[in-house]
């Protein structure tokens, strides 16, 4: 009898240990697959959290703008549905930790991103971007670079390249692109509200993975990691904006 009743008291702490797996691509949740996890990139990897039908709901990059006062890493996670950002700690491990939050948080329900799982993983991994302003010297006393006010933790939307951050018109920006020995390079250019130029951007049009950008404020060169180059534009000028650029 005791025996049983060890089992039976046993058993709903069995049930609520789930047993993740990463295994190459695959994250598997008591050994189901759940949800897939692309990572591309050397150093500075890429990862993208995948439904298991290849739709992409999360891009997680490093980001050396996020802090939390004590010099630790942080990954940006950028969730595209809702345009949410939070931060995840860099460590070693990096897939498996991942693999494993996003099972711990249930991120996936019914091969969609589960809502309830995003604000659970923001609410425990909170955006860490800096809301003080870098100092920056202002090496062209010619123009104005003046920024305008908004709440900075929003997401920025381009529309006909306008650019919106918490419904205030923050600039605009405009993309050329140029074909050299079979490439697709892109030149972004970033306007402020007053239209002078904060910075120029060039990077691969198609499957970019890192930017170079100059901020025309000081005059100096960046390398800013793009998580989905289809919106390159848009996590160009988050990183200007948290940077007080834009």
């Amino acid at each position: 009898m005791k025996k049983l009743l060890f089992v039976a008291l046993l058993l709903p702490i069995c049930a609520l240990a789930q047993k993740t797996k990463l295994d190459k691509d695959t994250i598997y949740k008591d050994n189901v697959p759940y949800a897939l996890l692309i990572k591309t990139g050397g150093l500075e990897a890429v990862y993208s959290i995948r439904t298991l039908t290849n739709v992409e709901i999360a891009v997680v990059n490093f980001d050396g703008d996020a802090t939390d006062g004590t010099g630790r890493e942080y990954y940006r996670v950028t969730f595209l549905g809702s345009g949410a950002i939070g931060h995840f700690p860099g460590s070693l491990g990096m897939g498996k930790r991942l693999a494993e939050t996003v099972v711990e948080n249930d991120l996936i329900k019914e091969n969609a991103v589960n809502p309830e799982g995003e604000k659970r993983f923001l609410a425990l991994n909170p955006s860490r971007i800096k809301t003080q302003p870098t100092v920056i010297v202002n090496v062209n006393t010619g123009q104005d670079y003046t920024t305008v006010e908004r709440n900075r933790d929003m997401t920025i939307f381009e529309s006909g390249g306008t650019l919106t951050q918490a419904g205030v018109n923050i600039g605009t920006c405009t993309t050329t692109t140029a074909y050299s020995g079979g490439k697709s390079t892109a030149t972004i250019k970033y306007f402020l509200p007053n239209g002078v130029q904060c910075a120029e951007a060039t990077c691969d049009n198609i499957g970019a993975k890192t930017a170079t950008v100059r901020t025309l404020k000081d005059n100096r060169t960046h390398t800013v990691t793009i998580g989905n180059s289809a919106l390159k534009e848009n996590e160009i000028a988050e990183w200007l904006s948290t940077n007080f650029y834009l």
